[in-house]
């Protein structure tokens, strides 16, 4: 089957750490059959006004496509109305910008986010006679339908119009019901957990990676964000002994924060496969978030055995639950300082944690079983195509009750 699948940001050779969930999970895809294209849409900016913002600029400056292990990628430039003045125009803006490829037709049109990028892939699949699939990551269920009503009516009509809605979460899962009348199916993220198995010890890492054995080591990937928790874990950082280091992979507006704090040591942004070396080295990873869907940097920590601390929010206590982590309230210096020191004082509760963990990921987020059960979705409502009684969602529900 041929799949089209539309996502916000991939993997390129120029920026390798963008877009881990979407790289695994059509990758997997690939291995499990489909033909997979991906769209990744980028809003039109014109020249005069590239240079107020760096953002707009560097989006400016992306390619209009290029290949990425051997899976084809289209950047298609679409205008975005500013958000009081969009009138609900932006998915069929996306359409245009994707049509305008010129890519053929396609089976099954994959959205991710369910707003515009879920609704976008709907009116794609009407135009194509082909069927529709949306996968609902975090900030689309838990921020986006409380902004205001007509947000909440475009998620709502998001949901309704594709025919197989997949969440990361059961916590998403139950909030879209609630909204919407609807319940996703839950696909829990999926990684390579092979690759995340440590290639070599915590002493060869670090002798690598340039980072003094003595010293109780902790990291934390992602974006340099307030709402990522970041300027609370500058904070609990800076009260730790001077024999305890955080590393902090990634990129933001709070680097400078970042850089400036002397128990930290900023890393810049890398690819996966040079992470796996960091997490290798460390003796546990935090993440404290003040809201996420389910982060994929939590379960490629969980499958590379470190023990792990971070905010109880969202889908993260369905990962960490059953002393599988450690768990703390988002906003909380004092609870972060203190799962900071379970972390590095009791290494032997912490290990034992660490392996519960790593044991749950291997049986529940194999991308490559995850990709198995997301074809057999596809297969299901490829089957209901010419059977017009047939709702959306209901061929989709189906197959997940056989899996």
């Amino acid at each position: 089957m041929k799949v089209l699948y539309l996502c916000w940001n991939y993997p390129s050779d120029a920026n390798p750490a963008g877009g881990s969930f979407f790289c695994n999970q059509v990758e997997a895809l690939q291995t499990a059959g489909a033909l997979v294209t991906v769209a990744t849409p980028v809003p039109y900016f014109p020249p005069l006004f590239r240079s107020l913002k760096q953002d707009w600029s560097k989006k400016a400056s992306l390619p209009r496509n290029y290949t990425y292990r051997g899976v084809q990628v289209y950047l298609p430039r679409f205008f975005r109305a500013p958000y009081t003045l969009s009138l609900g125009l932006t998915p069929y803006a996306i359409v245009r910008a994707v049509e305008a490829l010129s890519l053929g037709r396609f089976d099954v049109v994959h959205g991710h986010f369910a707003y515009p990028f879920g609704f976008a892939a709907h009116l794609l699949s009407q135009r194509w006679n082909a069927r529709s699939a949306l996968t609902l990551h975090g900030s689309d269920v838990n921020q986006y339908p409380y902004r205001s009503i007509r947000d909440r009516q475009r998620f709502v009509r998001a949901i309704n119009s594709v025919d197989a809605v997949m969440s990361v979460t059961e916590d998403m899962a139950r909030q879209t019901e609630e909204f919407s009348g609807r319940r996703p199916i839950h696909l829990p993220i999926g990684i390579d957990v092979d690759r995340f198995r440590p290639k070599m010890s915590k002493a060869q890492a670090r002798e690598s990676l340039g980072i003094p054995y003595h010293y109780r080591v902790l990291i934390y990937v992602g974006a340099l964000l307030d709402s990522k928790g970041v300027p609370e874990l500058i904070e609990a950082a800076q009260g730790l002994p001077e024999n305890v280091l955080v590393l902090v992979i990634g990129d933001g507006p709070l680097r400078d924060r970042v850089e400036s704090c002397k128990r930290m040591r900023w890393i810049a942004p890398i690819a996966n496969d040079k992470v796996v070396d960091y997490l290798a080295a460390s003796d546990g990873f935090v993440l404290p978030s003040h809201s996420e869907g389910m982060p994929t940097v939590l379960v490629e920590a969980g499958a590379a055995g470190i023990p792990v601390a971070a905010t109880a929010v969202s889908g993260i206590p369905e990962l960490l639950s059953e002393d599988r982590g450690i768990l703390f309230p988002a906003k909380d210096i004092p609870a972060l300082k203190s799962a900071i020191q379970k972390l590095v004082d009791d290494p032997a509760a912490a290990a034992a944690r660490a392996q519960r963990l790593a044991d749950y990921v291997r049986n529940r987020h194999d991308a490559k079983k995850n990709a198995r059960e997301l074809v057999t979705i596809y297969n299901a409502i490829l089957e209901s195509r010419d059977q017009s009684t047939v709702q959306p969602g209901t061929m989709a529900d189906r197959a997940s009750e056989s899996m």
